[in-house]
């Protein structure tokens, strides 16, 4: 949502990297936004910028346009807005109206013309009471013979996206993207965690108990081959942990490797590890590094 208290301008580096001649920059945005291009002293050309455009676009959407959400039931909800905008009439409001953990509106670009050029990315998002690290969600149990689920209150985490249960059933692990954890609590007492595992440079997308280890896959957090905040392919990492101890271990840590993207779990097998995607029509396997 795109609400009135407070307002920040992001802007990357200077030293956004190059990009390359055959490159297709996806360029994301949520509210009225701009691209100064200082090699071309001109901006570069959107369709329809500051979503002020009355022509109807693809799906719906607003003109030049595309709205996209992560895999699952309906999430998000895109409305233009006409109280809240930085300039002109209006502003895109994005809406979360259901699990899924992210959602955003997007346009596509060729990006041949800007090959070897310097392109700087610059854009207006408003935000109200969203502080870092805020609970979005919970485990829910439900016993056969109940006609309901019902909520385990404590707990709550940062985007839950996971979970496991330890061979005796005694725990259960869940993991967090917003945390980058996998929090372990008792099933005899869930009202607090009991202990977590710290990942290291990739946001987990799931956790399973492979043989007697959780393991916990993801994309990288932080890719030099992608430019910040667009969807092109990503790194990826995946982690052991240790249930009894939550001791954590290395798997395998890998490039991005396109067309594959969107690494959502992981099993590794007979020297190898082979990996999921979320949002891919593909598998990946590779070996684990001795």
């Amino acid at each position: 949502m795109i609400p009135p208290d407070a307002r920040k301008r992001a802007s990357p580096p200077r030293g956004a990297r190059a990009l390359g001649a055959a490159l297709r920059a996806r360029i994301i945005a949520l509210a009225a936004i701009t691209f100064p291009l200082a090699a071309l002293a001109a901006p570069v050309a959107l369709v329809n910028p500051g979503f002020e455009s009355k022509n109807p676009g693809e799906g719906g959407n607003p003109e030049g346009w595309v709205a996209i959400q992560h895999a699952g039931a309906e999430s998000y909800d895109f409305v233009l807005d006409s109280g809240q905008k930085h300039s002109g009439t209006q502003s895109m409001r994005i809406k979360k109206i259901g699990p899924e953990p992210y959602g955003t509106i997007s346009q596509v670009l060729d990006g041949a013309r800007y090959a070897g050029k310097t392109v700087r990315l610059s854009g207006w998002i408003r935000t109200e009471a969203v502080p870092d690290g805020r609970n979005t969600g919970a485990v829910f149990m439900w016993t056969p013979g109940e006609s309901l689920f019902h909520r385990l209150d404590g707990t709550e985490l940062p985007v839950n996206n996971g979970i496991e249960t330890s061979a005796d059933d005694r725990q259960f692990f869940v993991a967090s993207m917003g945390l980058r954890q996998i929090v372990a609590f008792s099933r005899a007492d869930p009202s607090k965690p009991i202990g977590f595992a710290q990942l290291t440079g990739f946001t987990p997308d799931n956790v399973r108990m492979v043989g007697t280890r959780l393991v916990a896959a993801g994309m990288a957090i932080a890719d030099p081959s992608c430019v910040a905040g667009t969807p092109c392919p990503r790194g990826f990492a995946a982690q052991a942990i240790d249930p009894k101890t939550l001791v954590v271990s290395d798997l395998a840590r890998f490039p991005a490797t396109p067309p594959y993207s969107g690494t959502a779990t992981a099993i590794p097998i007979d020297g190898e590890i082979w990996l999921s995607s979320f949002n891919g029509d593909r598998v990946a396997y590779g070996p684990i590094p001795r």
